[in-house]
């Protein structure tokens, strides 16, 4: 299998996404954009090709289940209720981004000289990290929103 055919084999099989392909053959990457508001994921296929070769149709239902999340959770959903969320701490490098792709500042604390705190709203299968304008989104402060943390992991 070569990155064409790997291409081809995961536009068949995301189709029934309502996105945008954006092959680029240069870096041998597929770039898969919703349509609405243009977030997306970008798929090394040479990667995925290698993996083929002793995994076989296992790593492509794993790239599309991902994907699949990875785009719905990209959608631009409003959160009504703030009493249905669940915040949770999550731990990363102090190398991590500090901010999102567009600018917004996220929730962190500082925890070691190693690592920061970042708050994420949790999402069933997956998660997002907290950021300025969700904040104003959901209508809670910095403070509201570590104190949810705390809680919820005491309850775990």
């Amino acid at each position: 299998m070569n990155v064409f055919q790997m291409r081809d084999k995961l536009k068949a099989r995301l189709k029934h996404l309502d996105v945008e392909f954006k092959f680029d053959r240069e870096e041998e990457t597929l770039r898969i954009v919703r349509i609405d508001n243009h977030k997306g994921v970008t798929i090394k296929l040479n990667a995925i090709v290698a993996k083929y070769e002793e995994q076989k149709e296992k790593i492509i239902d794993e790239i599309c289940y991902y994907v699949e999340e990875a785009i719905a959770q990209m959608g631009d959903e409003v959160i009504n209720n703030v009493e249905d969320i669940q915040i949770m701490p999550v731990i990363r490098a102090t190398s991590f981004d500090k901010e999102t792709k567009e600018g917004h500042a996220f929730v962190l604390t500082e925890h070691t000289a190693e690592t920061n705190i970042y708050y994420a709203l949790d999402l069933g299968k997956s998660y997002r990290l907290i950021d300025e304008n969700m904040l104003q989104t959901l209508n809670l402060t910095a403070q509201q929103v570590k104190e949810m943390s705390l809680f919820n992991v005491r309850k775990l």
